[in-house]
């Protein structure tokens, strides 16, 4: 069946993605989960892996893709099966960082 939607090159994001959480944070979401807290360096290597930004232009250090690299990005964290952990970058993604392109400077 043909997908209208995701292409190869989605599907390559989706794979690195997915790598990347089962080394990075599958390993250790339970021990984030109990201490109730995200290591900040987690988020430093999510942005040094071009995960955050996904939408925005590569001179504000997004990798300006398309929507559907958000689709994937959403379903591949969502699989880590924690709550707070999608939450916090989701919100980071698509909440705080929207406001920031628009309303943001350069200074």
């Amino acid at each position: 069946m043909k997908n209208y939607y995701f292409n190869e090159e989605h599907e390559l994001f989706r794979q690195g993605l997915r790598d990347f959480l089962n080394k990075e944070v599958v390993p250790n979401i339970e021990k984030w989960e109990e201490e109730q807290r995200i290591p900040k360096e987690i988020f430093k290597k999510f942005g040094d892996m071009g995960y955050l930004g996904l939408n925005y232009p590569e001179k504000y250090g997004g990798i300006d893709a398309d929507f559907f690299y958000a689709v994937v990005f959403t379903e591949e964290i969502s699989k880590v099966f924690s709550g707070g952990f999608m939450a916090a970058f989701a919100v980071q993604q698509f909440m705080s960082s929207p406001y920031l392109m628009k309303h943001g400077s350069d200074f």
